[in-house]
Protein backbone atom coordinates (compact mmCIF):
# COMPACT_ATOMS: atom_id res chain seq x y z
CA UNK A 1 0.00 0.00 0.00
CA UNK A 2 1.69 3.44 -0.95
CA UNK A 3 2.85 6.22 1.73
CA UNK A 4 -0.03 9.03 1.78
CA UNK A 5 1.21 12.10 -0.17
CA UNK A 6 1.90 14.01 2.13
CA UNK A 7 4.50 11.35 3.77
CA UNK A 8 6.08 11.05 0.22
CA UNK A 9 9.42 12.22 -1.12
CA UNK A 10 9.97 14.51 -4.52
CA UNK A 11 11.21 11.74 -6.42
CA UNK A 12 7.98 9.70 -5.29
CA UNK A 13 5.36 12.28 -5.95
CA UNK A 14 6.95 12.75 -9.72
CA UNK A 15 6.80 8.29 -10.27
CA UNK A 16 3.29 8.41 -9.09
CA UNK A 17 2.63 11.33 -11.08
CA UNK A 18 3.89 10.67 -14.38
CA UNK A 19 2.66 6.73 -13.43
CA UNK A 20 -1.10 8.16 -14.04
CA UNK A 21 0.38 9.93 -17.80
CA UNK A 22 2.08 6.45 -18.24
CA UNK A 23 -0.81 4.10 -18.11
CA UNK A 24 -2.74 7.26 -20.35
CA UNK A 25 0.19 6.73 -23.02
CA UNK A 26 1.05 10.46 -22.49
CA UNK A 27 4.16 11.27 -25.36
CA UNK A 28 7.65 11.31 -22.56
CA UNK A 29 10.09 13.53 -23.95
CA UNK A 30 12.25 14.28 -21.12
CA UNK A 31 15.50 11.81 -20.30
CA UNK A 32 14.30 10.89 -17.29
CA UNK A 33 10.93 10.58 -17.72
CA UNK A 34 11.67 7.92 -20.94
CA UNK A 35 14.37 6.28 -18.63
CA UNK A 36 11.77 5.26 -16.54
CA UNK A 37 8.55 4.78 -18.70
CA UNK A 38 9.56 4.40 -21.82
CA UNK A 39 8.33 7.28 -24.97
CA UNK A 40 4.43 5.44 -24.08
CA UNK A 41 2.75 7.41 -27.07
CA UNK A 42 -0.37 5.82 -27.45
CA UNK A 43 -4.06 6.86 -27.31
CA UNK A 44 -5.39 8.33 -25.63
CA UNK A 45 -2.34 10.47 -25.56
CA UNK A 46 -2.20 11.39 -22.18
CA UNK A 47 -6.05 12.63 -21.70
CA UNK A 48 -7.20 11.59 -18.46
CA UNK A 49 -10.17 10.70 -16.75
CA UNK A 50 -11.68 12.94 -14.19
CA UNK A 51 -10.62 10.49 -11.19
CA UNK A 52 -7.15 10.70 -12.81
CA UNK A 53 -7.07 14.10 -13.50
CA UNK A 54 -8.02 14.70 -9.59
CA UNK A 55 -5.23 12.35 -8.54
CA UNK A 56 -2.59 14.78 -10.48
CA UNK A 57 -4.14 17.96 -9.26
CA UNK A 58 -3.59 16.23 -5.78
CA UNK A 59 0.00 14.78 -6.16
CA UNK A 60 0.89 18.14 -8.22
CA UNK A 61 -0.28 20.51 -5.28
CA UNK A 62 1.89 18.14 -2.32
CA UNK A 63 4.81 18.38 -4.58
CA UNK A 64 4.57 22.38 -4.77
CA UNK A 65 3.69 21.89 -0.72
CA UNK A 66 7.28 19.79 -0.28
CA UNK A 67 8.79 22.51 -2.94
CA UNK A 68 9.50 19.78 -5.78
CA UNK A 69 8.85 22.25 -8.63
CA UNK A 70 12.47 23.63 -8.88
CA UNK A 71 13.53 20.67 -11.04
CA UNK A 72 14.03 17.24 -8.56
CA UNK A 73 10.30 16.40 -9.97
CA UNK A 74 10.63 17.27 -13.20
CA UNK A 75 7.72 18.41 -15.35
CA UNK A 76 7.63 15.70 -17.40
CA UNK A 77 3.78 14.98 -17.92
CA UNK A 78 2.18 18.09 -16.64
CA UNK A 79 0.26 18.85 -19.91
CA UNK A 80 -0.40 15.67 -22.05
CA UNK A 81 0.63 16.35 -26.00
CA UNK A 82 -2.13 16.43 -28.39
CA UNK A 83 -1.89 12.67 -30.52
CA UNK A 84 -0.03 13.44 -33.78
CA UNK A 85 -1.63 13.71 -37.43
CA UNK A 86 -1.92 10.44 -39.27
CA UNK A 87 0.43 10.26 -42.10
CA UNK A 88 -0.89 11.65 -44.96
CA UNK A 89 1.34 10.17 -47.46
CA UNK A 90 0.24 6.68 -46.41
CA UNK A 91 -2.88 7.33 -46.79
CA UNK A 92 -3.91 6.92 -42.70
CA UNK A 93 -7.21 8.24 -42.52
CA UNK A 94 -7.02 11.85 -43.98
CA UNK A 95 -9.53 13.04 -44.99
CA UNK A 96 -11.03 13.26 -48.01
CA UNK A 97 -11.27 16.47 -49.93
CA UNK A 98 -13.42 14.87 -52.44
CA UNK A 99 -16.03 13.52 -50.37
CA UNK A 100 -15.87 17.27 -48.74
CA UNK A 101 -16.94 18.88 -51.59
CA UNK A 102 -19.28 16.53 -52.60
CA UNK A 103 -21.24 16.79 -49.11
CA UNK A 104 -20.98 21.25 -48.96
CA UNK A 105 -22.43 20.89 -53.06
CA UNK A 106 -24.95 18.31 -51.66
CA UNK A 107 -26.45 20.74 -49.22
CA UNK A 108 -27.22 22.91 -51.49
CA UNK A 109 -28.57 20.81 -54.01
CA UNK A 110 -30.52 18.08 -51.84
CA UNK A 111 -33.60 20.14 -52.33
CA UNK A 112 -33.61 21.28 -55.98
CA UNK A 113 -36.52 20.38 -58.06
CA UNK A 114 -34.17 20.60 -61.59
CA UNK A 115 -33.15 17.79 -62.92
CA UNK A 116 -30.14 19.16 -65.13
CA UNK A 117 -28.94 20.09 -61.65
CA UNK A 118 -29.05 16.65 -60.31
CA UNK A 119 -27.54 14.85 -63.22
CA UNK A 120 -24.91 17.44 -63.32
CA UNK A 121 -23.96 16.36 -59.66
CA UNK A 122 -24.08 12.51 -60.72
CA UNK A 123 -22.06 13.21 -63.56
CA UNK A 124 -19.49 15.43 -61.16
CA UNK A 125 -19.80 13.39 -57.70
CA UNK A 126 -21.79 9.60 -58.31
CA UNK A 127 -19.44 7.86 -56.85
CA UNK A 128 -19.36 9.25 -53.58
CA UNK A 129 -21.80 8.43 -51.26
CA UNK A 130 -23.80 11.57 -52.20
CA UNK A 131 -24.43 9.96 -55.98
CA UNK A 132 -27.04 7.44 -54.84
CA UNK A 133 -28.78 10.23 -52.89
CA UNK A 134 -28.86 12.59 -55.75
CA UNK A 135 -30.02 9.87 -58.21
CA UNK A 136 -32.72 9.01 -55.67
CA UNK A 137 -33.34 12.22 -55.60
CA UNK A 138 -33.24 12.58 -59.30
CA UNK A 139 -35.93 9.62 -59.95
CA UNK A 140 -38.33 11.55 -57.85
CA UNK A 141 -37.96 14.82 -59.41
CA UNK A 142 -38.48 12.92 -62.51
CA UNK A 143 -41.31 10.70 -61.22
CA UNK A 144 -42.96 14.16 -60.03
CA UNK A 145 -42.69 15.68 -63.16
CA UNK A 146 -44.28 12.96 -65.18
CA UNK A 147 -47.28 12.84 -62.54
CA UNK A 148 -48.65 16.39 -62.87
CA UNK A 149 -51.08 17.35 -65.01
CA UNK A 150 -49.58 20.05 -68.23
CA UNK A 151 -50.61 23.87 -66.58
CA UNK A 152 -53.47 25.27 -68.88
CA UNK A 153 -51.21 28.66 -70.67
CA UNK A 154 -51.73 31.74 -69.83
CA UNK A 155 -53.07 34.65 -72.43
CA UNK A 156 -49.63 35.89 -72.84
CA UNK A 157 -48.24 32.50 -73.48
CA UNK A 158 -50.67 31.39 -75.82
CA UNK A 159 -49.55 30.96 -79.54
CA UNK A 160 -51.66 34.04 -81.80
CA UNK A 161 -54.11 33.03 -84.16
CA UNK A 162 -53.40 33.79 -87.64
CA UNK A 163 -55.74 36.56 -88.71
CA UNK A 164 -58.27 35.63 -91.04
CA UNK A 165 -58.12 36.24 -94.78
CA UNK A 166 -60.10 38.83 -95.96
CA UNK A 167 -63.10 38.11 -97.64
CA UNK A 168 -63.19 37.34 -101.33
CA UNK A 169 -64.80 39.46 -103.02
CA UNK A 170 -65.36 37.59 -105.84
CA UNK A 171 -63.02 39.71 -107.87
CA UNK A 172 -60.35 38.35 -109.80
CA UNK A 173 -57.09 40.36 -110.72
CA UNK A 174 -54.19 38.87 -112.67
CA UNK A 175 -51.17 37.26 -110.36
CA UNK A 176 -47.67 36.78 -111.83
CA UNK A 177 -46.74 33.03 -110.77
CA UNK A 178 -42.57 32.59 -111.17
CA UNK A 179 -43.30 29.39 -110.22
CA UNK A 180 -44.90 28.34 -113.23
CA UNK A 181 -43.29 31.64 -115.00
CA UNK A 182 -47.08 32.99 -116.25
CA UNK A 183 -49.58 35.21 -115.04
CA UNK A 184 -52.63 33.64 -114.24
CA UNK A 185 -56.09 34.70 -112.31
CA UNK A 186 -56.48 34.94 -108.93
CA UNK A 187 -58.68 36.39 -106.24
CA UNK A 188 -57.70 40.06 -105.80
CA UNK A 189 -55.96 40.91 -102.95
CA UNK A 190 -56.24 44.16 -100.43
Amino acid sequence: MPAPAWAQSCDQLWHARNSIFAAAGHCFKTPRAVAVFGTRCHPPYGQLTGAQQARVNSITAQERQLGCDSGSSGQDAQVPLPPQPPDTQQGGGAPDPRLNEAASVWGATKDTNSAAVLEAFVSRFGDTPFGDLARARLDEVKKSAAAKPPQPQSEASKPLAPKPEPEATGEMCPKYLPSVGRTVQAPCER
